[in-house]
């Protein structure tokens, strides 16, 4: 009895569904179907510059050329939708970051039906702003930033890479500064500084710029102007910490404990009085911990040396000397931390003080290391150097301790146990600019390892037109007061203000 009644129920069962069937199979409508051909499976092109696609569709029921029944997009998916764009066809400038993007889609939508079609397709972005030197220079008083990008292991000059790139910042006035750096532990800053544009960063793959990227927007500091204009930033370690220069006023920034820039830092602790700070911070730059160990500033109103710890709102006085007072009397001329005596974590700083009013001039050294409170001092003489009074820019070997400065276009190296110059280069009438040993963020990759202890001389000739006489040149320096090789030069710049480089770990 239990069998017939099963069997009954699933004869019930069949009718049912085959009466259904029957009755649905006269309302099924074919729809139109679209079907997307001519498009590869992957594309590459240069940042900025159009990509153009078309693609092939075939519609089953109509030529698709109802324009208002078909909605066409281009997207990345990537964490979040990035349109590319609206149209049929595609020809636009790709703004996406430079690299492989895999999710790339085109969407076909029946406004009808509300159906949509696709297909996936990957985009690699290359760019010739992805690494190098960054140049600032003055063309009749007026900013340009200008690169010598390396692609496929060489390099090449691209002249106002801001213009090249479509930015919307546009640099006014004359130029100021450069500085490149991670300034938190996963955005890179590229900053740039002139008179008329104020301090800003701009985005580090693509070089576009909007006016929250002001280095105003990163401060705490009370009726700051968006366009605030600092003398100079620079990092301190490899991420989260950098210092903000202006006017004697230095301010200190470390990212991963919240910290903004905000009140100076040249007081002294225990005071509320400011000191003038001269243009000068001697920081640990390189290493995973150097953002803990100390820097040492100059304080140009008393004429010593301080220092200042790591997350302190102060500066602290520095130990008792024992070669020199720390107050010296004299007047800073120029201060950097160097790899000299140490190693990547640590090494001496140099530092280069007068008389004032007077004609002798001193040269300092003093150990920095990541960690510790002490400061040791190394090195305290005259310097005996040639035309040191009418000197104009100087730098440091980290190798080998030689003093690089230049009058005019002479450039002379200084031994200090040997207590001599040494004319290396004289361009004559040509003006020598700048003058860099360039202290790296990450100085054992291996594009920046090869850079580490050579010397970076930018010139121009005053003859010449502006905006193209001048040069850049990388130097070797050679032991035993050999003399200079030339590695590598540049041209068709104006009068080279500053550098940075644009580094990639």
């Amino acid at each position: 009895m239990l069998k017939r009644i099963c069997f009954l129920t699933v004869c019930i069962i069949v009718m049912l569904v085959s009466c259904k069937k029957d009755n649905l199979t006269g309302d099924i409508k074919q729809i139109n179907e679209v079907k997307i051909g001519g498009i590869n499976p992957s594309y590459t092109v240069s940042l900025g510059q159009p990509l153009v696609i078309t693609p092939d569709l075939k519609f089953t029921q109509d030529n698709g050329a109802d324009a208002k029944r078909y909605v066409y997009e281009w997207f990345a998916a990537e964490g979040t939708k990035i349109s590319i764009a609206s149209t049929r066809n595609l020809n636009t400038s790709i703004n996406l970051p430079p690299g492989v993007h895999n999710s790339v889609y085109y969407k076909v939508t029946d406004t009808q039906t509300g159906v949509q079609w696709s297909t996936m397709f990957s985009i690699s972005i290359v760019t010739p702003i992805y690494q190098g030197w960054m140049v600032l220079n003055d063309i009749d008083g007026t900013a340009r930033l200008d690169m010598i990008s390396l692609k496929d292991k060489s390099y090449t000059a691209i002249y106002d890479v801001l213009g090249l790139t479509g930015s919307a910042l546009k640099l006014k006035g004359a130029p100021v500064n450069i500085s490149c750096f991670p300034y938190n532990v996963s955005n890179y800053g590229i900053y740039v500084s002139s008179k008329g544009t104020g301090t800003t960063k701009i985005d580090p793959e693509t070089f576009a710029w909007t006016p929250q990227m002001y280095i105003s927007y990163e401060t705490l500091i009370p009726s700051i102007p968006d366009n605030f204009l600092a003398d100079f930033v620079q990092p301190k370690g490899n991420q989260s910490a950098a210092y903000m220069y202006k006017d004697g006023a230095v301010y200190y920034y470390r990212n991963d404990y919240g910290y903004r820039y905000s009140v100076p830092i040249n007081v002294m602790t225990g005071s509320t009085a400011e000191f003038k700070a001269a243009p000068f911070i001697a920081s640990v730059i390189q290493g995973d911990f150097a953002i803990y160990g100390p820097s040492i500033l100059y304080d140009a109103t008393h004429r010593k040396f301080v220092n200042h710890q790591n997350l302190a709102a102060s500066c602290s006085e520095m130990p008792t000397g024992t070669l020199f007072n720390y107050t010296t009397g004299k007047d800073m001329v120029y201060m950097a931390s160097t790899t000299y005596n140490g190693s990547f974590a640590n090494g001496d700083v140099f530092a280069i003080l007068k008389d004032p009013g007077g004609a002798n001039f001193y040269l300092a050294r003093i150990s920095l290391a990541a960690f510790g409170l002490s400061f040791q001092q190394n090195y305290w003489d005259i310097m005996t150097a040639a035309e040191i009074g009418s000197a104009e820019h100087f730098a440091v070997s980290p190798d080998l301790g030689y003093i690089f400065y230049n009058v005019g276009g002479k450039l002379y190296e200084y031994d200090m146990f040997l207590k001599k110059s040494i004319l290396m280069v004289d361009k004559g009438a040509e003006k020598i600019s700048l003058l860099r040993f360039q202290t790296f963020v990450y100085p054992n990759t291996a594009v920046t390892a090869a850079y580490n202890n050579k010397l970076v001389v930018g010139s121009y000739d005053p003859s010449k037109p502006s905006g193209t006489n001048g040069k850049l040149e990388i130097f070797n320096v050679t032991p035993v007061n050999g003399p200079l090789t030339l590695a590598e030069s540049y041209s068709g710049f104006g009068k080279i203000v500053d550098i940075s480089y644009r580094e990639r770990r």
